[in-house]
């Protein structure tokens, strides 16, 4: 089920479903439309990336991500999205990814940890990836990336580059 909120007449209101139900995918704003990147359901992990398009109600596949992701983190940046993280059934993933809809995905620099169900930002000159778990610990170290995918060295003096031990999930 996809649903779309009309404050004007305090209704929700039924629009085209997604080609398979999923849970634990990332969805964001890119060009024009709304795309759902990964998830799962059940035990199958989707490496597919859909893309809503509001005007004509429908979606359509666009390029697929090179593994199946569940619990990772996504910006959006000009045309591209970079992806951090996520995971298997069993454990979190160190992925740096930047997809781009029609030509797919490009590999970059790893994670220093592996992480899932973590949060990440974009900052002037590149993202904070922090929060997160990897299937046995919760993460405490914030990495910084450029916009270039260089995992950027952690600098010590900057007190945002480790978060006290807590369960953070979701930047507003």
């Amino acid at each position: 089920m996809f649903e779309r909120y009309d404050p004007r007449f305090d209704k929700w209101l039924e629009l085209c479903p997604l080609s398979h139900p999923r849970s634990g995918f990332s969805m964001l704003p890119l060009d024009g439309g709304l795309f759902t990147i990964g998830g799962w359901l059940g035990r199958r992990i989707f490496s597919t990336v859909e893309k809503y398009l509001p005007l004509e109600d429908r979606w359509e596949y666009a390029a697929a991500l090179d593994v199946g992701l569940l619990g990772h983190a996504c910006c959006a940046h000009g045309s591209g999205v970079y992806i951090s993280g996520g995971r298997s059934i069993a454990r979190g993933r160190n992925g740096f990814r930047l997809y781009d809809p029609d030509s797919g995905v490009t590999e970059l620099a790893p994670l220093r940890h592996a992480r899932s169900n973590h949060a990440m930002v974009a900052v002037p000159g590149g993202f904070l990836v922090f929060g997160g778990e990897n299937g046995t610990i919760t993460i405490a170290q914030v990495e910084m990336y450029s916009s270039a995918g260089e995992n950027l060295e952690e600098d010590r003096h900057n007190d945002y580059l480790t978060i006290p031990t807590l369960e953070a999930i979701q930047v507003l």
